[in-house]
């Protein structure tokens, strides 16, 4: 009797410990990670994505030359009889700047003038004897072509002593003066130079691969030295020649 009722409780007793048992390996499996089989945390990298403004500004030398510029030179050879500017002075348009000896032209067109008042007055007196057949239609025509010869002797005359006058072509400062009063001068003689200093052309080259960048209307900011002011230009339209290669 004891003998069965030890074996009783002993079997009743190792009931738990296998039930205890089987609990326990049926949490180690949902837990793969736990005890040796431990891996490390993996490392991740991250950036942090801020917008902004692309930027790709070059900077490069450049020169500024005047918007016009040109030397000035008379139209005719002939003595200088007056200067009508000064050295650096700024003149508009259409001034006077200097005057060449214009006396024997004076002389041709005055003399012209009393032929033409002549002619005129003849032509009239034909007019009138056209009128009643003193003269034919043929010689009064003949005589009305010659009162236009002589206007048109004028005009050349006249255009003439124009050319003995320079004027400005445009605004702008004078450079130094290489004439004076007296001198004979040429239409090769250089006068003076006239620049266009009121507006500005501003000269650069830039690398090939920014050249698409620079398209006509575009605008452009630019320096000068010892001066930290800043100033805006617009890119004119350029014409670009493409010379061929020998052999090509």
């Amino acid at each position: 009797m004891v003998g069965k009722y030890l074996n009783s409780i002993i079997f009743m007793i190792s009931i738990p410990f296998l039930f205890a048992a089987c609990k326990s390996s049926g949490k180690d499996e949902k837990k793969p990670g736990a005890g040796g089989d431990k891996r490390p945390p993996a490392k991740v990298e991250a950036f942090v994505v801020t917008p902004s403004v692309l930027s790709s500004d070059i900077e490069m030398p450049g020169s500024l030359m005047p918007a016009e510029e040109t030397e000035l030179h008379a139209e005719l050879s002939g003595r200088v009889t007056g200067i009508y500017f000064n050295e650096g002075s700024q003149v508009s348009q259409g001034s006077l700047l200097v005057k060449l000896y214009d006396g024997d032209l004076q002389a041709q067109l005055n003399k012209l003038r009393v032929q033409l008042k002549v002619a005129q007055e003849t032509l009239q007196r034909y007019e009138a004897l056209l009128k009643i057949g003193g003269v034919s239609q043929q010689e009064y025509e003949l005589y009305k072509l010659s009162v236009n010869n002589i206007q048109a002797d004028m005009s050349i005359v006249q255009t003439s002593i124009a050319r003995t006058s320079l004027r400005a072509p445009f605004s702008g400062r004078l450079g130094l003066r290489n004439i004076s009063i007296g001198a004979y001068i040429t239409p090769a003689t250089t006068i003076s130079t006239l620049r266009k200093i009121s507006q500005l052309k501003l000269e650069f080259t830039v690398p090939e691969k920014y050249g698409t960048g620079m398209k006509p209307g575009g605008k452009v900011q630019f320096s000068i030295d010892n001066n930290e002011q800043f100033y805006n230009a617009r890119i004119l339209p350029q014409k670009i020649i493409l010379q061929q290669k020998p052999g090509a």
